[in-house]
């Protein structure tokens, strides 16, 4: 059901990939397969130029969103792991535990894993 509603952060920032994987969720979700295909698209193509852009960080989060909403649970995890595996403990992935994309992964033992490395880098 559309309520009229805008997606001003896609207005503003129309190449931000983690709100256009979470504008393709919110589409599917409202039962428009196409459009919610498109943004995935759109957001697919955007993490790849963040990699390409040496922002790998921010593109392994944008992924393992993607990866979780298209119920790829085994590879967004792996994306976290391997995150966590490459960077210097630093504010890297804080927001993951109340990130609500993720919240399919919540009681996955190896999701639990990674929120307890993440609370672990930041003692």
């Amino acid at each position: 059901m559309r309520c009229g509603r805008t997606w001003p952060r896609i207005e503003l920032f129309p190449e931000h990939a983690r709100s256009l994987t979470g504008l393709a969720a919110a589409l599917a979700e409202d039962g428009d397969a196409r459009g919610g295909e498109l943004a995935r698209s759109r957001a697919e193509a955007w993490i790849e130029a963040l990699r390409r852009g040496g922002r790998e960080t921010e593109a392994a989060v944008a992924d393992a969103l993607l990866l979780t909403t298209r119920g790829r649970h085994t590879q967004a995890i792996a994306s976290l792991e391997r995150l966590l595996d490459t960077q210097e403990p630093s504010f890297v992935g804080w927001t993951l535990p109340v990130e609500p994309l993720l919240r399919p992964l919540a009681g996955c033992p190896a999701f639990v894993a990674v929120l307890g490395r993440l609370a672990e880098r930041a003692r």
